[in-house]
């Protein structure tokens, strides 16, 4: 039986806060690596044969709209760094153990789409998957799209209403045994059949790998968790995971 791992908002990037005790602009790791290394060691025991990266694996900060006034330079500066750091520290260690690796779109991956819009000559020159030569290294997804293993689906999640239970909305969205990431937290839901009691629909919202309290959070309680989801897929396509 196939095994898995699904690795959701990593956010491998810097952001740039000021620090009051230098009265300068600091950067600040946006992912955790600590945690991620933690996690590592279990995927070591695990060895699945597929890594699913759940979206946003990169912060993109320098291109966010935050930083729309930025130069040129400075944002290649910040890009470069990021893609470096994810290399090294995220993607080569998981090419390590494992056979195969997706790449879901996340909102924050899809900020270098939004920066081509305004900037159509860096076509070909700062996106992460021509950087990174994603595209013979990983599976790559589009934005909104799901990557399917049995008959579990896994999506980022920033396609599905905020407003509410946001387990319940993914499962009236999709109508599938869905696994999504984006919200920072855990929440589940279960679907029932009216007609068939054999047909239920799970829906779980995946935790962050990224810190509990990023900068932009400005340390304001929050529901966000670090945490992942792991599992095994029959031949049959049925399954277990557990976060």
């Amino acid at each position: 039986m196939p095994t898995f791992a699904q690795l959701c908002d990593i956010h491998v990037g810097q952001e740039v806060i000021y620090d009051l005790n230098t009265s300068k602009f600091i950067k600040k790791p946006t992912h955790d690596l600590k945690f991620f290394n933690k996690v590592l060691e279990f995927l070591k025991f695990l060895k699945p044969d597929v890594v699913i990266l759940g979206g946003d694996q990169l912060d993109q900060f320098g291109v966010s709209r935050f930083n729309k006034d930025s130069k040129i330079a400075q944002v290649e500066e910040l890009l470069v760094e990021q893609y470096d750091t994810f290399n090294d520290k995220f993607l080569k260690p998981l090419e390590d153990l494992t056979r195969s690796i997706v790449w879901l779109q996340g909102n924050h991956d899809a900020r270098i789409v939004d920066l081509l819009k305004t900037k159509p000559q860096l076509a070909g020159l700062v996106e992460p998957w021509t950087y990174l030569g994603l595209k013979h290294r990983t599976t790559l997804t589009n934005r909104g799209e799901t990557f399917k293993l049995g008959k579990l689906h896994f999506t980022h999640g920033d396609n599905i209403s905020s407003s509410g239970d946001i387990a319940k909305n993914a499962a009236n969205h999709y109508h599938r045994n869905i696994r999504f990431g984006h919200f920072h937290t855990y929440r589940a839901y279960t679907m029932f059949s009216p007609t068939d009691i054999r047909d239920t629909k799970t829906s779980i919202a995946v935790p962050a790998m990224t810190f509990r309290a990023a900068g932009w959070a400005e340390n304001k309680p929050n529901t966000c968790l670090q945490g992942f989801n792991y599992g095994e897929v029959t031949k049959r396509g049925n399954f277990t995971d557990q976060v």
